[in-house]
Order: C-alpha cells, then sequence, then structure tokens
C-alpha cells in the first residue's frame, strides 16, 4: 500500500507543475504538452490494434513522439489512452522503439509498475483538468475508476484468458471479429 501512497504523491506532484489552457480540452492540452514539456511535435494515430494492445508511444528524433490509440474505443475511452501515453512521457518512462512495431512477434516493452504509474497519472491530469464546469459524469466516473485501478489482478494471469474469452465472444466489431 505504501508503494501506491507513493505513486499517487508523485503524481500529484506533476499534476501540480502543469498549467494548460482553459477551458481544458484534450487537443489543447496536447499542444500544451507538445509546445512546453516535450518542445516537439505529438501526434495523435487512431489505428486498429492487435488483441491486447490499446496504445502505445514512440519518438522519432527530429520528428517528435506519435501516440497510437486504439480507433475502435469510445471517446472516452480514447481521451484515456491519450492521457495515459502522455502520462508515459511526464513520467520519463521510454516510448516504444520504432523498430519494434516492425515485428508484430515481439512483445511492447510496457508492464508493471509504469503501466500502474501512467493510469494513475492519466486519472489525476483528466481528475484535475478534465471535468467541464458543469461537471462531465462520463470523465468524472472515469477519472474516478482511474484513481482507485487495482492491477492486482495481474498477479492472477490464468484469470485474464477466463474474462477476456467471454468479453471477446460477446463483442463484435462491424465485419464480425472480436473487438479487443
Amino acid at each position: 500500500m505504501g508503494d501506491l501512497r507513493e505513486i499517487r504523491r508523485a503524481c500529484a506532484r506533476i499534476v501540480a507543475t502543469l498549467d494548460p489552457p482553459r477551458p481544458w480540452d484534450l487537443a489543447g492540452f496536447v499542444e500544451y504538452v507538445s509546445r512546453e514539456i516535450r518542445h516537439q511535435p505529438i501526434h495523435l494515430t487512431g489505428r486498429q490494434l492487435p488483441p491486447g494492445v490499446t496504445s502505445f508511444w514512440f519518438h522519432v528524433p527530429g520528428r517528435g513522439d506519435w501516440i497510437v490509440y486504439e480507433e475502435r474505443s469510445v471517446p472516452q475511452h480514447q481521451l484515456h489512452l491519450v492521457l495515459h501515453e502522455i502520462g508515459h512521457m511526464l513520467l520519463g518512462h521510454p516510448g516504444v522503439d520504432p523498430r519494434m512495431l516492425a515485428d508484430p512477434t515481439l512483445a511492447l516493452p510496457y508492464g508493471g509498475r509504469q503501466e500502474h504509474e501512467a493510469e494513475l497519472l492519466a486519472g489525476a491530469i483528466l481528475n484535475r483538468f478534465g471535468a467541464s464546469p458543469g461537471g462531465d459524469p462520463v470523465a468524472d466516473d472515469l477519472a474516478r475508476a482511474m484513481e482507485t485501478f487495482d492491477p492486482s489482478w495481474e498477479a492472477t494471469p490464468h484469470v485474464r484468458p477466463i474474462l477476456f474469452g467471454r468479453t471477446a465472444a460477446r463483442r463484435r466489431d462491424r465485419g464480425g471479429g472480436p473487438v479487443a
């Protein structure tokens, strides 16, 4: 539990340093991070990603950062996916090596603590800046859910196929295939 408190404190310190334009929206926030923090362009790209991958980011020297997110996700989830990847950037985590993207058999390098940190930071950003003055119930619910994210289920990998197998069979995309 101490580890979780430490991560939340680190996320709160990062969020306290941010001063994005108001009213807050994702495009303005991405531009702010691009200009004021990363000092290079950040490109957002929606794509149909393979099962188990919802988003990732990579850096191309001299050209900027690319955030790739699952385009079949609902807009609220896409918002969180982009903030999650920006969270990795703000936390100083490495991006995916672009050479890895050419070989789909290679595993992406994220996991464990880095994912948990990025999830909590995305939730903290959304909680601090993302809600509209009147309150956006979906964004508010998402922020609360991300603040309480508990990765302990990762310790029981035998449960994941059962959960994903049941949902994948019920949810289908327009082409008839399972939605990741």
